[in-house]
């Protein structure tokens, strides 16, 4: 634990000025994570211009070009994904993809492996044909990844890099220099948590959708950023109009334990599903790693409340879920809870498939309210959720479909991806970035959430 805040900023200033490197840098990475696991601390965005800068100090006095060489680099032009590691199926998952499937040069993916995995990229990552290799830094320091990194970087040919590390990565961070002569953008996806590497000097930071880039304008006054939209690829087909609720009510909901599992929430993703399907009869589908364990908590609630356990189906991870979802004639998608997929969204309005999502107490974005459709419905209390689910009857799903589907075809589409990837997004005065939704949480959840009289011991006197 650190107890002082203060103290942590000075030894890492100290640390630098005796050029401490493995130290700085195991510091900054317990820092972040310590930030990222911290209850009191969920749905804020901490970031810091102040450790950014330290960390490309710190790459600045690893002296890699003295210490390390990396043989066998590409000899070709091509463009770089930096990531801390790409193991499991998931919205991180799915923007890599895409930016390989729209990528004018071939890609090399470049590893920072911090957690030291044997396996730290998806195998079918590397199926795409846009891939020209992958390196891992596998050394044992974290100094020495840091090294390997930056020589990696350092290669004449690279055109392009993406910064898509984890938030709490000072060694991708760290990597990168303020003045590598190449286009830098880092694209900001742990928006919802803690991150290093907004305020990077020689990076343009870009903002995958409309509130984090709006924040990080407003609140953060990065002027400069840039916003790219979130896409979905290679969909062959979307939801047909005639057979909704055929022959039951089909709902799904797409994320991995981590997107329902954080403590301290008032309403649970397993409650959601339980009144859902209590209300609505028919099947739920979840998609996205969850553990036996928690299958179990499902499955067992179910059947305490008089619903059959075959009401809930599993199915795991899987790539293509607008695909998935279609093949499924799923009705209506529920985001998971507390916190939503942002990627997954746009699958889902890819596939033509209506949304009703929860008004989030905690923070807007972590509800992703203004990722969707402006005609979808939203619900803050469970009395709301009865109200919104009795609406659904095949007329109003076939009219949300096509809400749904017209939407992401103006906002979301391949095409406009490509191009904003090309041009590295585009600026706050583009039509082509969506106005924000009405967020309307419960009030007195959301003033709970931000201490409101958390700590008042109010005394006579």
């Amino acid at each position: 634990m650190i107890n002082s805040i203060v103290q942590f900023f000075d030894n890492q200033r100290v640390a630098l000025k005796k050029n401490e490197l493995g130290d700085f840098l195991q510091n900054m990475i317990h820092f972040f994570a310590e930030l990222g696991n911290s209850p009191s601390l969920q749905g804020h965005q901490i970031i810091s211009a102040q450790l950014d800068a330290m960390c490309q100090q710190a790459g600045e006095l690893s002296a890699f070009k003295l210490l390390r060489q990396v043989n066998n680099l590409p000899a070709e032009a091509h463009n770089v994904i930096l990531l801390t590691e790409l193991y499991c199926q998931g919205g991180h998952a799915e923007i890599v993809r895409d930016i390989l499937r729209k990528s004018k040069l071939p890609v090399l993916l470049l590893a920072t492996n911090i957690n030291n995995r044997k396996s730290p990229i998806l195998r079918s990552i590397l199926d795409e044909e846009n891939v020209l290799g992958v390196f891992v830094a596998n050394d044992d320091t974290y100094v020495e990844k840091l090294r390997t990194t930056q020589a990696v970087l350092a290669n004449s040919y690279i055109n392009t890099i993406f910064i898509l590390v984890h938030g709490y990565d000072a060694v991708g961070i760290s990597a990168i220099s303020a003045d590598s002569g190449k286009n830098v953008f880092f694209l900001h996806h742990c928006d919802h948590s803690p991150s290093l590497g907004c305020y990077l000097e020689g990076a343009r930071h870009v903002d995958l959708h409309n509130i984090g880039f709006l924040r990080c304008r407003n609140e953060f006054n990065i002027t400069t950023n840039r916003y790219l939209c979130l896409s979905s690829m290679n969909l062959r087909s979307k939801r047909i109009d005639d057979t909704f609720v055929n022959p039951v009510f089909k709902t799904a909901s797409c994320g991995g334990i981590h997107k329902i599992s954080h403590p301290g929430y008032h309403i649970s993703y397993k409650e959601v599903v339980l009144h859902t399907l209590r209300k609505r009869k028919g099947v739920h589908f979840h998609i996205g790693y969850l553990s036996d364990e928690y299958i179990k908590d499902i499955r067992d609630s179910l059947i305490q409340s008089g619903i059959s356990e075959d009401q809930f189906i599993y199915l795991g991870e899987t790539p293509n879920l607008a695909e998935v979802l279609v093949q499924l004639e799923v009705d209506l998608y529920l985001p998971t809870l507390p916190q939503s997929g942002g990627k997954a969204l746009i699958d889902v309005m890819a596939a033509g498939i209506p949304i009703l999502t929860h008004q989030n107490a905690r923070d807007r974005l972590w509800g992703s309210i203004d990722l969707i459709y402006p005609t979808a419905l939203t619900w803050a209390t469970f009395g709301e959720l009865d109200d919104a689910l009795e609406k659904y009857d095949a007329q109003f799903l076939k009219s949300q479909a096509n809400e749904s589907r017209a939407y992401f075809e103006r906002f979301h589409n391949e095409t406009l991806f490509s191009e904003q990837l090309t041009k590295g997004g585009v600026d706050i005065d583009s039509n082509d970035i969506p106005k924000l939704k009405t967020y309307r949480p419960d009030v007195a959840r959301r003033l709970t959430y931000l201490g409101f009289r958390q700590n008042n011991n109010p005394t006579n006197g």
